[in-house]
């Protein structure tokens, strides 16, 4: 592991400059797994940075992170909704193959389904 320290900070450049300086020196690492090549031969390098940013509490940079950290935790409530929708209908439509074919009966395509389930869904039915 590498540690880049300047007086003052680190800026973007500094952080690209470092990184395909890492980039020429370990495109033909020896210790390089396999998988880690690409079909070229050189070995695909992957950088990673980590580091500490010292900014105002109520400056512009953390009034900007609150919002985005809002709006990201919006949209991750509202996916992991979709995808409790999803699973709930995919469980609903297995369920619906599986005892269609028990019964004999025709087995639905998922476009069938989903008509039968969205008009269930609207009446408030479970079944």
């Amino acid at each position: 592991m590498s540690v880049l320290k300047k007086q003052g900070g680190l800026t973007l450049g500094d952080l690209h400059d470092a990184a395909a300086m890492l980039f020429k020196e370990h495109e033909n690492c020896a210790n390089a797994e396999w998988r880690l090549h690409n079909r070229n031969g050189t070995v695909r390098v992957t950088v990673h940075f980590r580091g500490t940013a010292k900014v105002q509490p109520k400056g512009p940079t953390m009034k900007r992170l609150r919002r985005e950290t809002e709006r990201t935790a919006k949209k991750r409530l509202q996916k992991s909704a979709d995808n409790s929708s999803w699973r709930r209908k995919a469980r609903a439509f297995v369920a619906a193959k599986h005892g269609a074919k028990e019964k004999g009966l025709h087995i639905p395509t998922f476009k069938e389904f989903e008509e039968a389930y969205q008009s269930s869904s609207e009446s408030g039915s479970d079944s």
